[in-house]
């Protein structure tokens, strides 16, 4: 397969949310974990000259910085390929060290240890904040996360593998599409 473009951009679903919260005026702060190369630096650069408070991204010496490769057909479909890279080096103690308050905004994703980022939501459920995970890549989403007290959110590629091979009963099963909203 052939390509045309490449370009690279920092960012990544909570990169993109803390960026996009500061530029709206609220409070940005990112925590996590990046690699000792330079797409780290890169992304706690472009993180900072946004607003970001960067203060709760580790850098992992040795591991890679998670990146994602996102293919774009001639339709303009996507595929992804994540990989975490030093994300799943983030300790459950560092991301449920954060201090959220009553009113604040926590928002997770799965590529990430499930056990640091269900110390990061728990974190925020205790202290009165508004949690909310985005269950992708849905690979990285464990039972608990799935069946945690906050709102879930996810596309329908997610769903469909959470459906597939994770049903709350735990079989494998193929469901068909995934339900539609109505009026959709």
């Amino acid at each position: 397969m052939l390509g045309s473009d490449l370009a690279y951009h920092p960012g990544g679903k909570g990169a993109n949310q803390a960026v996009a919260a500061s530029r709206a005026g609220a409070a940005g702060t990112m925590i996590g974990a990046g690699g000792d190369d330079s797409f780290g630096e890169r992304l706690v650069a472009f993180l900072a000259s946004n607003g970001v408070d960067t203060s709760g991204v580790v850098r992992v010496a040795g591991a890679p910085t998670g990146v994602a490769v996102i293919a774009v057909d001639a339709r303009g479909e996507n595929t992804i390929v994540a990989i975490p890279g030093a994300n799943e080096a983030l300790a459950p103690d560092h991301a449920g060290a954060c201090t959220p308050a009553p009113g604040d905004v926590l928002a997770a994703q799965c590529e990430a240890a499930p056990e640091a980022i269900l110390a990061f939501l728990k974190a925020g459920r205790s202290a009165g904040a508004l949690t909310v995970l985005n269950a992708a890549p849905a690979p990285g989403c464990s039972p608990d996360l799935l069946a945690g007290p906050w709102g879930t959110v996810m596309r329908k590629p997610a769903l469909r593998e959470l459906s597939i091979y994770r049903d709350w009963c735990g079989s494998a099963r193929d469901p068909g599409p995934p339900p539609r909203a109505p009026g959709t």
